[in-house]
């Protein structure tokens, strides 16, 4: 499936349809969704989902044989399987896939075909945005329910949120470079220099008691010397900040598209 083929497709429904979509039945609208979200990841994988899908699975086969061959104590907790087995393969899938989200398009010579398509430009990369982080969400959904019948317990919605943030916010964060800098490969580099600082300053300020602007912050992990309730306050602001963040890196890269010759270059 390719650029043409997803046009063809949307005006070949659009010829037999004349409805709007706010017209729809609710069944009828959930249909067209799923249908426009199976396509985007169509293009956004180029059939190779299944491929993402086996090397999470293969990630987590591996630290489950390793944690099983380590002794009690050194096991995998709940206070660190957040960021160790859900945070890390996502973080690395956000950068791949986002750093090729713009370039892809241009080394396939489909980018130019995404400024001329009818309507605002800003809704065509918003629906491959969404449907990339869609997901993304899917699969920390999915590494949740596995880690929580494989290593520990935990709670599986909750999980998945507070690992989805910080993980948008990088996929954000690489898509803006991607636009920045117009290339895949400088996008990749300059996002992975950015997450090492990150890492750092989050392991600075874990260590000096500044939990809540930790990007990186696990809600799980409760220090001793704080107040329950208190905690729960820093987690949503945490939370919020970084999402706000995201909204801004994302609203960034989509200005930087404007700039149609320079991307095209």
């Amino acid at each position: 499936m390719n650029q043409t083929d997803l046009r063809s497709v949307v005006m070949a429904h659009s010829a037999s349809a004349h409805e709007k979509f706010s017209e729809l039945t609710i069944s009828s609208k959930i249909r067209v969704a799923w249908e426009v979200f199976r396509l985007q990841a169509s293009l956004m994988f180029s059939q190779k989902l299944l491929w993402v899908l086996l090397g999470e699975l293969v990630y987590l086969v591996l630290r489950y044989v390793e944690n099983y061959h380590d002794d009690v104590v050194s096991r995998v907790t709940q206070n660190g399987v957040v960021n160790e087995l859900l945070a890390f393969p996502l973080v690395v899938l956000a950068v791949l896939m986002n750093m090729f989200l713009i370039s892809g398009e241009k080394e396939k010579r489909t980018l130019e075909g995404m400024f001329t398509t009818a309507g605002s430009r800003y809704k065509v990369w918003l629906l491959r945005t969404v449907s990339l982080n869609i997901t993304i969400f899917l699969m920390a959904l999915a590494l949740s329910v596995l880690t929580y019948f494989t290593f520990t317990d935990l709670p599986i919605w909750g999980a998945t949120f507070h690992v989805f943030v910080p993980v948008f916010f990088i996929g954000n964060m690489t898509l803006y470079f991607s636009v920045k800098f117009r290339s895949a490969l400088a996008a990749g580099m300059v996002a992975g220099i950015f997450i090492f600082l990150l890492l750092i300053i989050n392991t600075f300020m874990e260590e000096s008691g500044f939990y809540r602007y930790m990007l990186f912050f696990n809600p799980y992990e409760l220090p001793r010397e704080i107040d329950p309730a208190t905690w729960v306050v820093w987690t949503w602001q945490n939370k919020i900040s970084v999402l706000v963040l995201s909204f801004a890196m994302l609203f960034a890269a989509l200005r930087g598209m404007n700039n149609r010759e320079k991307l095209l270059r």
